[in-house]
């Protein structure tokens, strides 16, 4: 009588160490900087990782898939902090290259990982290429994650990042599929180690996904309609509500706007800064946005309408 495999669960692509799994490339990217503690743990090297970027397509979803991994990354002694834009990431990814140098060091080394789309590495490019000419720690290194778009499929220009990493002096990897960002990953830290250089790995949405474009493209003209296969989603009624309370938020802020307060005017006018990030991650900023709000609102004398009595509340 022979023994039944134990059936695969999707918890099992990111804790199994053998056999084949199944994993998209967000997925595994996700589960690249597990599998880099986990190289280091069975090396014993006494290391820990941090991992800060901003999202953007075709690394859309990696914050997401991160944050639902966030009590994986707790146990391997990973940090994720999402930046508020891409330079500040980069800045945070370098600092982590110099705590092992510090006298009150527990590890020897940090891993960093640094995530953005090509133009987020335009803007981040000074601050990334100072964190290049100060170097990596050899028992930490840093992988930068770029997103290219060199098709535009979407975004608003052509976006390939391989002339600007050669100008900052960062050797790029290019994985075609799941299992080479993984095995380049692993390789691309090695190289940061041994050369004191942050090492690249460049992803881009493969030919597979050009057909959803396409369907995506035709059906432009229903955006904002009944027709909208987006529109029904949480989010985006949340996000048009959002329009609405601020502009109401606002015109009520002036009806009470004078010189005795017109710094508090316009710090309310600036909170939708705080609104960032894709699903689970913008309806916490959401949150605190409408209470940072409403009590805004309280000290100017103009409560702030119920969103939720509206039921534009994510559900």
């Amino acid at each position: 009588m022979t023994q039944k495999t134990a059936r695969p669960t999707l918890q099992d692509r990111f804790t199994r160490e053998e056999g084949t799994l199944h994993l998209t490339g967000i997925q595994a990217l996700a589960r690249l900087p597990l599998d880099l503690r986990r190289s280091d743990l069975r090396a014993d090297r006494s290391t820990a990782g941090f991992v800060s970027g901003y999202e953007g397509s075709p690394l859309a979803g990696y914050d997401m898939e991160l944050e639902r991994r966030r009590s994986q990354l707790d146990a391997h002694d990973i940090v994720f902090r999402p930046g508020v834009n891409e330079e500040l990431s980069a800045t945070a990814v370098q600092g982590t290259q110099l705590a092992a140098m510090q006298p009150d060091k527990r590890i020897d080394g940090i891993t960093g990982i640094w995530y953005g789309k090509s133009p987020g590495l335009d803007r981040a490019s000074d601050a990334i290429r100072h964190a290049n000419l100060m170097g990596t720690h050899p028992d930490g290194g840093v992988l930068a994650l770029v997103g290219d778009d060199p098709a535009a499929k979407s975004s608003t220009v052509p976006g390939a990042s391989e002339l600007l990493l050669a100008d900052l002096g960062i050797p790029t990897l290019y994985p075609s599929d799941p299992q080479e960002a993984l095995d380049f990953g692993l390789h691309g830290v090695a190289m940061s180690r041994a050369s004191g250089l942050w090492v690249a790995l460049k992803i881009v949405l493969g030919p597979w996904f050009r057909p959803v474009f396409r369907v995506l493209a035709a059906m432009r003209h229903a955006r904002g309609t009944r027709l909208d296969p987006f529109g029904a989603a949480g989010m985006r009624r949340v996000e048009r509500a959002l329009v609405v309370e601020y502009e109401d938020m606002i015109a009520r802020a002036c009806l009470a706007l004078g010189p005795h307060n017109h710094a508090l005017t316009v710090e309310l006018a600036e909170l939708p800064d705080m609104v960032r990030g894709y699903e689970e991650i913008k309806t916490a900023a959401v949150a605190r946005y409408r209470a940072e709000a409403a009590r805004l609102l309280e000290r100017l004398g103009q409560p702030l309408q119920d969103a939720a009595a509206k039921g534009t509340t994510a559900p």
